[in-house]
């Protein structure tokens, strides 16, 4: 259960609800604000390689060194290597020969210092590459013959484009991945899984026509016209960064995942219309027997040691964190986390009742997402379901999509619990609010069909919904009053992370507030008294 890796198994999810005035954001090849058929009316959509295209320009704006991406490969070979003393003649030709044995006519993802190696093994070369002259299969006597590189010079190609440093000088590589259909060898997995943007209303476009006058025009009437579609909303969307990813891309450098630790520390109060107050560390602390979605060779033992090498120079912006009871060190880790004042969960766990009701007496106060990933309630094995019922000071969590937990066992789950020690989560991914297809869970597939979200093996892998649709269901199929419902997405995750001036409407706390219409659809957003969405 060893992992070179600190950081596998970590995830920072960001949910965004974001409004914007009468736009195209996006548009199609038409010309059209781009759009998706969702919950059976249309929607407006923005694709997730878009808001991926604001980011990298963002981060060129913050002075981040950044990746380039191009078919022009050959050339800026051709220009590293004329740097390097090479006549202008032989550095085109080691270009174009670098080029086409990479990524021929296709946009590359490159760094600058992959560049630089690819131009510095040129140069060991003298600038010069042999090539092996391979006929055509149709044209025995070679009048087509191409020239291809050998295996070994191929392989110490790639080597340059697979470094221990892989793209520590372009973080958007690290971030949103490479993919080279030519040699698959050099991809890079992406560490931030974005989905696309989606209205969370009904929208029409609207068609504005529009005329231009030359101001010295004689003739009376419009220089140029045409029209253009349009609309606005208030949309949602969603993002995963996987922080072990993240490592392995930037070459397994733990200060680096401290840096992005600290940039999203140093963010969290700048996203318009919600806010970042902390962390929940969902692993890597896990049984692998009940791994769920993901994947085993991440898991490493519950240490002090390893969980201060995630923590950073921020540990304070750490509010939660799940792991497995029953491993050996993880009640020592417990109790040193409780000190800290960072909540533990049980999750992902094969514990014993009694080693469950350990957890607890060491500081551990819940249940990820209770029912799922963990030992259940049987007659003579009450498993860590049984712990978490019993116990009156345990909060539970739960997904109540309607698929990872049915709404009887739910209800049993809100009866036991009562009204202060229930909390609702979606555990939604990159799939949340977007038809069924294929989408990422860190470095693995999930297949989306009917609204359920399982990986290759059949295994649900977290959920598609949305917490007013989880609101929702707690008040149509829990027999409960609207404010308790709401309650178990407010005032009680408030209370279990001792937030105790936030989740409620009351003098003094603050001022954040979701205003829902009779359907528990979002209206309008209030963060710190001021109305950041809708109207």
């Amino acid at each position: 259960m060893k992992n070179s890796n600190p950081c596998t198994s970590i995830f920072i999810e960001f949910h965004i609800l974001q409004s914007f005035p009468v736009t195209c954001l996006n548009r199609d090849d038409v010309g059209a604000p781009k759009s998706a058929i969702v919950g059976g009316v249309p929607r407006a959509r923005v694709s997730s390689q878009c808001w991926k295209r604001q980011v990298r320009l963002s981060l060129h704006d913050l002075g981040v060194n950044l990746g380039i991406r191009t078919k022009q490969l050959g050339v800026l070979i051709s220009q590293a290597c004329e740097r390097l003393g090479a006549e202008s003649e032989k550095a085109n030709q080691c270009g174009e020969i670098i080029a086409s044995s990479l990524a021929k006519d296709t946009l590359l993802f490159v760094s600058t210092s992959e560049i630089e190696r690819l131009a510095s093994y040129a140069k060991e070369k003298n600038f010069i590459f042999p090539v092996e002259v391979k006929k055509n299969k149709k044209d025995d006597e070679g009048s087509d013959a191409v020239g291809k590189l050998s295996k070994p010079e191929m392989s110490k190609l790639k080597a340059c484009l697979n470094s221990n440093n892989k793209a520590a000088d372009g973080l958007d590589i690290a971030l949103f991945g490479r993919m080279v259909a030519q040699e698959p060898s050099v991809n890079i997995q992406a560490a931030a899984a974005f989905s696309h943007a989606i209205t969370t209303h009904k929208v029409a476009n609207e068609v504005e026509f529009f005329t231009a006058l030359d101001d010295l025009q004689q003739d009376p009437g419009a220089a140029h016209m045409g029209s253009l579609e349009y609309n606005s909303g208030t949309y949602y969307r969603y993002i995963s960064l996987d922080l072990g990813q993240l490592w392995e891309n930037l070459g397994g450098c733990e200060e680096d995942i401290k840096k992005a630790i600290a940039a999203g520390y140093d963010n969290k109060d700048k996203v318009e219309g919600a806010k970042i107050l902390g962390m929940h560390l969902e692993g890597p602390f896990f049984s692998v027997k009940y791994k769920g979605a993901q994947p085993e060779e991440c898991m490493i033992a519950p240490t002090v040691e390893n969980y201060l090498s995630f923590a950073g120079e921020h540990p304070d912006f750490v509010k939660k964190i799940s792991l497995a009871p029953e491993i050996e060190g993880a009640v020592d880790l417990i109790k040193y986390l409780r000190d800290q004042n960072v909540v533990v969960s049980m999750g992902h766990t094969d514990a014993t009742y009694e080693e469950a009701v350990k957890a607890i007496e060491a500081g551990a106060t819940s249940g990820t997402h209770t029912y799922n990933a963990m030992t259940p309630l049987k007659h003579r094995e009450p498993g860590v379901v049984g712990a978490v019922m019993l116990h009156d000071e345990v909060y539970a969590e739960l997904i109540l999509d309607g698929i990872h937990v049915s709404f009887p066992a739910a209800k049993i789950l809100s009866k036991m619990k009562g009204a202060d020690k229930l909390i609702l989560i979606t555990d939604s991914l990159e799939a949340a609010m977007l038809p069924d297809g294929t989408y990422e869970l860190g470095n693995q597939k999930v297949y989306v069909k009917d609204g359920q979200a399982r990986l290759k093996s059949g295994n649900l892998a977290g959920s598609t919904a949305n917490l007013n649709q989880c609101v929702r269901n707690a008040y149509k199929h829990l027999d409960l009053p609207l404010y308790e419902a709401i309650g178990y997405a407010t005032k009680n995750p408030a209370d279990h992370l001792g937030l105790k001036d936030y989740g409620r409407i009351k003098v003094g706390c603050v001022a954040d507030m979701i205003l829902i219409d009779d359907e528990i659809d979002i209206k309008r957003v209030i963060l710190n008294g001021e109305t950041k969405i809708g109207g």
